[in-house]
């Protein structure tokens, strides 16, 4: 795994959680352009993931689309897509952005 690859990866979602939260499968999407087999790909976006949550101040939740609500926090790694038979899907975000309770506001 590129060290560097995993801090440019680190770095673009730094960016993308300045806006919004981000799906676990975007980490994998950001690289679909690298060239690296789908494996490299995994792997370098569960190193992303490791830096940015040992870093603190963002969290795992589970997010229905096309709601921007967290419907709870989970320990869930799940890199797929909502698709349309299930519209969930696991994000990270910063915990500042996260219902206090845990549950998606009403």
């Amino acid at each position: 795994m590129s060290d560097e690859t995993v801090d440019w990866l680190v770095q673009e979602v730094n960016d993308l959680l300045d806006v919004s939260s981000v799906g676990l499968y975007e980490f994998i999407e950001l690289l679909a352009d690298s060239g690296l087999p789908a494996e490299e790909r995994r792997h370098i976006a569960q190193g992303a993931l490791d830096r940015l949550v040992a870093a603190g101040g963002v969290g795992l939740y589970e997010m229905r689309w096309p709601e921007s609500e967290h419907v709870r926090p989970t320990a869930a790694v799940i890199w797929r897509r909502p698709d349309r038979d299930d519209a969930t899907y696991v994000a990270l975000d910063r915990e500042s952005g996260a219902p206090a309770n845990g549950d998606a506001a009403s």
